[in-house]
């Protein structure tokens, strides 16, 4: 039985996308890591530093005013309006499907983006998975780093259990490398899924298409 040349490309077509969105739910939980690991820091940053920013946003107010006008001024006690009807509570069960589905929606996000950023600027020329690999435990060491000097400027915390001190020096560094090698891993393997799917239909003999895949 013999294949037409469009149901091949149609094929190839299709896996090739299915491949790249499966990439990027693989992948999703590493920019997660990182963003909540910049997140901390920059909120570090802000803590180290409020004096700081208070001393400059304290000058820079009266500027603020002269072209914005004054600061809408805070509502008083008696005009609040106060809900205690009551605690919300979540199960396990209502919180999976909401993550699956930010997940689902997130990779979508990434593989559009990615999809568009390839037609118009071309695909990026690939590295190498043990310097992607090294560039991500170096970073994870970095932000460790930044971690430990923020918390020692602020001057610590007496009351912390060893937990507390524990977890964003080793724990979250450590769990950034897990998330890091395992996106870019599956990210690599399917790149040499992609390029074997490629080559289907090429005039590749079989041996050199299995060496290439390897």
């Amino acid at each position: 039985m013999t294949f037409s040349r469009d149901f091949i490309i149609f094929g190839k077509l299709i896996s090739g996308l299915v491949l790249d969105y499966i990439r990027w739910t693989q992948l999703v939980p590493m920019i997660i890591g990182w963003s909540f690991a910049l997140i901390m820091v920059a909120g570090l940053t802000l803590i180290t530093f409020q004096g700081e920013i208070d001393s400059l946003l304290t000058r820079a107010e009266p500027y603020f005013e002269q072209y914005f006008g004054p600061a809408p001024s805070e509502p008083e006690a008696n005009e609040t309006v106060s809900n205690e009807s009551g605690i919300v509570e979540f199960s396990g069960d209502d919180i999976i499907p909401w993550i699956l589905k930010i997940w689902g929606v997130l990779a979508l996000l990434g593989w559009v983006i990615g999809y568009f950023r390839n037609k118009l600027f071309g695909a990026r020329p690939a590295k190498k998975l043990k310097k992607k690999i090294g560039i991500a435990c170096i970073a994870a060491v970095l932000f460790a780093l930044a971690v430990l000097i923020l918390y020692l400027m602020i001057g610590g915390s007496s009351g912390s259990s060893n937990f507390e001190i524990i977890l964003p020096f080793i724990l979250l560094p450590a769990l950034l490398m897990i998330v890091s090698i395992w996106g870019l891993t599956m990210s690599h393997v399917i790149n040499i899924l992609l390029d074997a799917i490629d080559r289907i239909g090429s005039d590749d003999r079989p041996e050199n298409f299995i060496k290439y895949t390897v």
